[in-house]
């Protein structure tokens, strides 16, 4: 064989490798490329150093061109997106994250969980069959173990409406919102997350926001229910003392003007007393109703805020 043909022989392996390496690589090759030509923009740069995100995390995240948009914009972003169930407003569509802007400070970490739910879709896209296959086992065998109600009834609302993302959106809530995995799942998530409980974190701090209210307004809830109670008892007693005080008024008066003073003078000390009694239970009920507002103006003010703070979340609510 001679030197060119050799020559040309050894390009055409060379070519015929190149293509298939290319092929094989085409997802590599094409977010090298969107990293290399692009700059993503500062507050998606900011959310991205307070993810602690491993060489290979910041990688995916740069080649998804994230953005913090405000509600028009993130609107249209995500317009063919369905909504997400989990306590995140973002979304990954065509290979890119958009994140709402969240700008309450009561709503901190916030941002940086959506960011890193929506990366781990990008993750997830990525990953070949088999290893799919692998971390899917383990994200539905652990999702049957977690008994916190909120992610159970997310579960559910998936199972309903995509159950064929739901191992997809599991990779994104376990990575992002529970502390306790197993030792292959941390060791997957390593692979992106220098320190995951960090993002955990993230979600416990807004989530205890939320949850911190509910529980004030049912502790509210209950001692509303208890104080009416009370005031409904104080009512009865009071109805049934204006009933006897009339009575005993109308007997006391007949016998002072029989003149049986001696049998008068006997019943005014229990009559004295039974007023007594009733002007102190008008007292207490006055004193009970007074309470019972006050509780109701603070329930009040707590379900303001959580519906403000739910208005904070709906991207729809800020463009009216």
């Amino acid at each position: 064989m001679n030197s060119k043909k050799f020559a040309s022989i050894i390009m055409s392996i060379l070519l015929l490798s190149s293509v298939a390496y290319a092929f094989v690589n085409r997802q590599y090759l094409h977010d090298l490329y969107i990293v290399k030509r692009t700059n993503i923009e500062a507050e998606a740069q900011i959310l991205q150093n307070q993810l602690n995100l491993t060489s290979k995390g910041n990688f995916l995240y740069e080649a998804s061109i994230p953005e913090v948009q405000e509600s028009n914009e993130f609107n249209k972003s995500c317009n063919d997106v369905k909504t997400e169930h989990s306590i995140v407003l973002g979304c990954y569509t065509k290979q890119r994250v958009y994140v709402f802007n969240v700008s309450d400070t009561r709503l901190d970490g916030i941002q940086q969980v959506t960011a890193a739910h929506e990366l781990l879709h990008a993750v997830y896209e990525r990953m070949t069959l088999s290893e799919r296959k692998q971390i899917d086992k383990e994200l539905v065998s652990l999702a049957d173990t977690i008994q916190d109600e909120r992610f159970q009834s997310t579960l559910a609302q998936y199972r309903q409406t995509e159950p064929d993302q739901i191992s997809n959106e599991l990779h994104s809530i376990i990575g992002t919102e529970i502390s306790e995995i197993t030792p292959k799942l941390e060791e997957h998530y390593a692979k992106y997350f220098n320190n995951r409980r960090l993002i955990v974190g993230f979600a416990n701090q807004y989530e205890k926001v939320f949850t911190d209210i509910e529980a004030q307004i049912q502790e509210h809830d209950k001692n509303l229910s208890e104080i009416k109670v009370e005031i409904d008892a104080l009512d009865k007693s009071i109805t049934s003392q204006q009933s006897q005080i009339k009575s005993e008024a109308a007997r006391l008066d007949l016998l002072r003007a029989n003149d049986k003073i001696e049998e008068y003078n006997l019943g005014v000390g229990p009559f004295n007393e039974l007023v007594r009694s009733y002007n102190a239970n008008i007292e207490s009920q006055r004193s009970k109703v007074a309470q019972y507002n006050e509780i109701v103006k603070e329930r009040n003010s707590l379900a303001t805020t959580q519906s403000d703070l739910t208005k904070q979340l709906d991207s729809n609510y800020q463009t009216l």
